[in-house]
């Protein structure tokens, strides 16, 4: 669709683990000199430009999923419906595309996990799953008398607009065993 000279994609992803339940997605779309179409790629912030980092991110609205995770939709005690990324293993890889690292500085990446977890690494890279490694955030097993937990651990410092991919581990390499459910994270100045 083109809007006030603007070129647009309209299209929708899948949510809440199945395919009857969709978001609504925007990208801008740039032509070639010679009329093609350059390929179009599914980010994060859609047409909005890239993102604060220090700004609280949904897990669920990560633009790549690789592996056997899964949006998911639950309600809250308070019945407040909440969409996390559910059923991460040993190896998932999750993107957020882009974050603008210029204007704002990190020091830690915080994220909170909730229901079961067990014990298990969070890496913290730029760009690909074996990209820049800002730090990795380890994960405490959760006991029975806890409901979700805030995880924190310090990051490097980085400038530019990257993508940012959180690759998922079991110490134990075990590949078929659910570590745990993600709601949100995001990065802090302190």
């Amino acid at each position: 669709m083109e809007y006030k000279g603007n070129w647009y994609i309209f299209y929708h992803r899948p949510t809440h683990g199945t395919s009857s339940m969709r978001k609504v997605c925007v990208e801008s779309i740039h032509f070639n000199s010679d009329g093609t179409i350059q390929e179009v790629e599914m980010t994060t912030q859609g047409v909005s430009g890239p993102m604060n980092p220090l700004r609280r991110m949904e897990a669920s609205r990560a633009c790549q999923l690789q592996g056997h995770l899964v949006v998911r939709c639950q309600r809250h005690p308070e019945d407040t419906p909440v969409e996390y990324l559910s059923q991460i293993r040993h190896g998932d890889q999750a993107y957020w595309r882009y974050y603008d690292f210029n204007k704002q500085s990190i020091s830690h990446f915080e994220c909170k996990t909730w229901q079961a977890n067990a014990e298990a690494d969070i890496e913290i890279r730029l760009d690909a799953p074996d990209g820049e490694l800002l730090g990795t955030c380890h994960l405490r097993p959760m006991n029975g008398d806890v409901n979700y937990q805030i995880h924190r651990t310090a990051v490097r410092p980085v400038k530019g607009v990257h993508a940012l991919v959180l690759v998922f581990k079991s110490p134990a390499s075990v590949s078929d065993q659910d570590l745990l459910n993600l709601e949100w994270f995001r990065f802090t100045q302190d």
